[in-house]
C-alpha cells in the first residue's frame, strides 16, 4: 500500500484558486434564469464572517430533507468558511432559484471529527408566492396556445443552455491557462494533487507515472491541450460543436470523479449533464 502524505501548500493553493474561479462563474448563473434548474443540486451560500463582519458568497452542493439542508464540506481541514458556524448563526441560501433564510451549525463526525457537515434549518419561505405572482405579472398575459408555450419553452431552453456552455467553456479555458502556469513554475503540484485522490490504487499508480513523474509531457497534452479544445468547442455558436465540447467536459470530469476528486467533479457534472440533455431537446433549430 502506498503511504499517504498530506497535500502540500502548493496543491492546497491550486485547489483554492480553482474553487474561487468556479464561485465567480457559477454564482451569477445560479442567480439567473438557469438557477431554477441548476440549483436543484448547487446552492449559493451567503454569510457574514464571525470576526471580519464582511459578507461572503460561495457555491456548494447540498441535500435537503424537509426544511433541513445538509452541506458536506469536502477537504474541510483546508477550508475555513464552515468554522463560522461552530455555534448557530444566520445563513442565507439560494436553492433552485428561491432565496431562503436559515440558521446553521456545524456537525463533526468520524473518530477524529474530520467529517464536517453544515446543517441549516430553513425559515418558512413566505416570499415564494409573492415572488411567483410578481413574475407572472411581469411577463404579462399567459401564453394562450400549446404551440406558443412550446415555442417559448424552446427559446428559453436554448438561451440558458448556451449561457451554461459559455460559462463551463470559459472555466475549461481558464483551467488550461492555470495548468500552463503551474507546469512552468510549480510542476510538483501535480504529484501533490495525486495525494488527494481516493480512487483505486491502479489509478494512483497511473497518475504518478504520468502527471506526477512527467508533468511537462502529460499536462500539456491533457491539462492544456484537451481542456482548451473542449472549452473552445463548448463556446461555439453551433449546436453540434457545443454538444461535442460539453460531452468532452462531462467525460473529463467523470474521469476526475473515478479518481476520487469528487469535490470538483460532482458540481461540474451536476451542471453539464442537464445542459447536454436540454441542448439535445431544445436546440433542434440551432445550426
Amino acid at each position: 500500500m502506498t503511504p499517504v502524505r498530506a497535500p502540500t501548500l502548493a496543491a492546497a493553493h491550486a485547489a483554492a484558486v480553482a474553487n474561487g474561479l468556479a464561485n465567480r462563474l457559477l454564482i451569477p448563473l445560479l442567480h439567473g434564469a438557469a438557477g431554477r434548474r441548476l440549483g436543484d443540486r448547487l446552492a449559493v451560500l451567503e454569510y457574514v464572517g464571525r470576526r471580519s463582519g464582511l459578507s461572503y458568497q460561495l457555491v456548494t452542493m447540498y441535500v435537503t430533507k424537509g426544511t433541513t439542508v445538509r452541506i458536506t464540506v469536502g477537504m474541510a481541514r483546508h477550508k475555513t468558511w464552515w468554522r463560522n458556524f461552530s455555534t448557530p448563526r444566520p445563513l442565507h441560501l439560494r436553492l433552485a432559484g428561491v432565496d431562503h433564510d436559515a440558521v446553521a451549525h456545524v456537525v463533526r463526525e468520524g473518530d477524529a471529527g474530520d467529517r464536517v457537515t453544515v446543517v441549516a434549518e430553513l425559515s418558512p419561505p413566505a416570499e415564494v408566492l409573492r415572488q411567483a405572482g410578481a413574475e407572472l405579472r411581469a411577463t404579462g398575459a399567459v401564453l394562450s396556445t400549446t404551440r406558443e408555450r412550446a415555442e417559448a419553452s424552446t427559446a428559453v431552453g436554448a438561451g440558458w443552455t448556451r449561457r451554461v456552455s459559455q460559462v463551463v467553456g470559459g472555466m475549461l479555458l481558464a483551467g488550461a491557462a492555470l495548468n500552463l502556469v503551474l507546469t512552468a513554475v510549480a510542476p510538483q503540484t501535480y504529484a501533490d494533487l495525486g495525494l488527494w485522490m481516493t480512487g483505486p490504487e491502479p489509478l494512483h499508480q497511473l497518475w504518478s507515472a504520468t502527471m506526477g513523474d512527467h508533468p511537462r509531457i502529460w499536462v500539456p497534452i491533457i491539462g492544456i491541450g484537451y481542456e482548451a479544445a473542449i472549452g473552445v468547442l463548448a463556446l461555439s455558436r453551433y449546436r453540434r460543436r457545443r454538444l461535442l465540447g460539453l460531452a468532452g467536459i462531462a467525460l473529463f470530469h467523470l474521469g476526475l470523479l473515478v479518481m476520487g476528486l469528487w469535490w470538483w467533479a460532482l458540481p461540474m457534472l451536476a451542471v453539464v449533464v442537464p445542459t447536454i440533455v436540454r441542448t439535445v431537446r431544445a436546440g433542434r433549430g440551432d445550426h
